[in-house]
């Protein structure tokens, strides 16, 4: 079953938020602390990511909250902006196909 025009824009809606948290991180950070700030994100990831390889398939509440977790730290990376605009984009298609 496809998604709903409702989901299709809580997604887009949710990504632009994100665009918007990201984007107010970087102005309020030198680009030495805004480096800095995603290499810590890439140290947790990797944490997340051995923390998911241990989990069984019964932990799948925790299981999501590390993966919205890794989603929010990539956001803030260099290329995470333009990958939630095409996100938006793709879903916007979507949605006026649907509608």
């Amino acid at each position: 079953m496809g998604e709903t025009p409702e989901q299709l824009q809580a997604e887009i809606d949710f990504r632009r938020e994100e665009i918007e948290r990201v984007i107010a991180l970087k102005e309020k950070l030198s680009p030495a602390e805004y480096m800095a700030k995603i290499e810590e994100n890439h140290a947790r990831i990797a944490e997340i990511d051995r923390l998911l390889a241990k989990l069984s398939d019964d932990d799948l509440e925790e299981e999501n909250e590390l993966l919205d977790e890794r989603d929010s730290l990539l956001n803030e990376d260099q290329d995470g902006l333009e990958s939630l605009d095409q996100e938006i984009e793709e879903r916007l298609e979507k949605l006026k196909k649907l509608g």
